[in-house]
C-alpha cells in the first residue's frame, strides 16, 4: 500500500491536496473490503474442539510472559492469578464469570481486566474467543508508553482490531510461528486495542491523582466498580459494598466517582439496570413485569417511568419498534428463549 501511494504521487502533477482529497475515497473502500473479508473468514473460522483449560500465572510472574487460548464451541476456560486478562470476543456470545459477578460479553467485544483472582470464560454454539493472560512486565515491553498502556474496560473491537486478529489466527493454522513473530502480531494488537480506548483514557484524565500512576490505579479501581454494578444488574447498587470492592471510603469514593463519570454510583447503577432491561424487552420471551423483577424493579410502574426516562419510549413501545425493524427480526433473542 505504502509502495503504491508514493508512485501515484511521483507519477502526477496535481497539487497535494487535490490529489489527498483523490485519493481517500479508495482508501476507504480498500479498508472496507479487508474488513469485510476478515469478517467474512472470522465468520467461516472453526477451531479444532478443546477441552476445559487453566490458564495460569507463569512460575515467573516478574518475567514478560504471554499465555494463550482460544476457545471455539461449547468451550471453557478458567484463568487464575494474572495480571492482565484480555477477553476478545469474536464470535457469539461468550460468558464471563469473576469475583465481580457474571455477564455475557456479546461478539466483537473485548473485555480487559486488571489483577482479577480468577476469572472463567465459556462460549455457546457457534462461539470464538481468543483469551490473552499477560504479566505486568510483558505489559509495559509490548506498550512501554505509559499514555498508551491498557486501562480495565469493556468495548466494542475496531475493524482494525478484527484484521489484525484474524491474521494472527490464519497465520497460527497455516504455519509454525516463530515466538516473536507471534509476539509482534498480539503487540499489534494491544496497540490497535488502546487507541481504541480514547473514551476511557478521557475518563481516566478526570480521576483524582497528581501522577498519571496513581490516576492509573484509581481509575482501575472505579472500573471495577463499574463492571459489578453492570453484572448485578438484579438488584439496587450499594455504595457500601462498591467502595469496600474498590478499597476506597464510602465518602471518597461517592466524591471520585462522581468527578470521573459525571453521576453518582446509584444513578451509573440504575443506567445499567435500564440497558439491560432494554436488552431484555428485544425478546417476546419476557413481559414487561417480569424483566421489572428481573432488573429489581419493586414493581411494573416504576420500571416503566424509569424505563421512559432513560430510553425514551415505554417498553411496549421499544419492543414494538425493536421487533419491527430488519434487525429485530434477524437478531437472537435473549437467553432463555
Amino acid at each position: 500500500m505504502r509502495a503504491g501511494n508514493r508512485t501515484d504521487r511521483e507519477s502526477c502533477s496535481c497539487p497535494p491536496f487535490t490529489k489527498q482529497a483523490t485519493m481517500q475515497p479508495s482508501i476507504h473502500r480498500a479498508e472496507s473490503d479487508s474488513y469485510t473479508e476478515a469478517a467474512m473468514w472470522l465468520h467461516d473460522y472453526r477451531p479444532e474442539p478443546m477441552s476445559p483449560t487453566l490458564l495460569a500465572e507463569p512460575n515467573s510472574p516478574r518475567l514478560p510472559q504471554l499465555r494463550n487460548v482460544l476457545l471455539g464451541s461449547d468451550a471453557s476456560v478458567r484463568i487464575e492469578q494474572t495480571a492482565w486478562v484480555l477477553i476478545l470476543n469474536l464470535r457469539g456470545r461468550a460468558r464471563v464469570h469473576g469475583p465481580f459477578g457474571s455477564l455475557q460479553l456479546p461478539g466483537r467485544h473485548w473485555l480487559i481486566l486488571e489483577a482479577e483472582t480468577a476469572v472463567a470464560v465459556s462460549t455457546r454454539r457457534q462461539g470464538l474467543c481468543l483469551l490473552l493472560g499477560m504479566t505486568e512486565p510483558a505489559h509495559k515491553r509490548m506498550l512501554p508508553d505509559w499514555e498508551m498502556r491498557l486501562l480495565a474496560g469493556m468495548g466494542r473491537m475496531s475493524r482494525g482490531l478484527v484484521r489484525i486478529l484474524r491474521t494472527v489466527l490464519r497465520e497460527a493454522t497455516t504455519k509454525a510461528e516463530a515466538d516473536w513473530q507471534r509476539e509482534m502480531q498480539f503487540a499489534a494488537a494491544l496497540r490497535e486495542l488502546s487507541r481504541s480506548q480514547s473514551k476511557l483514557r478521557a475518563l481516566m484524565a478526570r480521576a483524582p491523582g497528581k501522577s498519571l500512576q496513581v490516576r492509573l490505579k484509581t481509575f482501575a479501581r472505579l472500573q471495577r466498580a463499574c463492571l459489578m454494578m453492570a453484572c448485578q444488574v438484579e438488584n439496587e447498587a450499594n455504595v457500601t459494598s462498591l467502595a469496600a470492592a474498590s478499597r476506597f471510603s464510602v465518602w471518597y469514593f461517592s466524591r471520585a466517582f462522581r468527578r470521573v463519570y459525571g453521576e453518582p454510583p446509584h444513578a451509573y447503577a440504575t443506567r445499567c439496570r435500564l440497558r439491560h432491561a432494554a436488552w431484555l424487552m428485544r425478546s417476546e420471551c419476557y413481559s414487561a413485569s417480569d424483566v421489572a423483577s428481573m432488573c429489581g424493579f419493586d414493581n411494573a410502574s416504576s420500571f416503566a417511568r424509569a424505563f421512559r426516562r432513560e430510553i425514551g419510549c415505554t417498553p411496549s413501545a421499544y419492543r414494538a419498534r425493536f421487533l419491527a425493524s430488519s434487525q429485530g427480526r434477524n437478531e437472537l433473542a435473549a437467553p432463555g428463549c
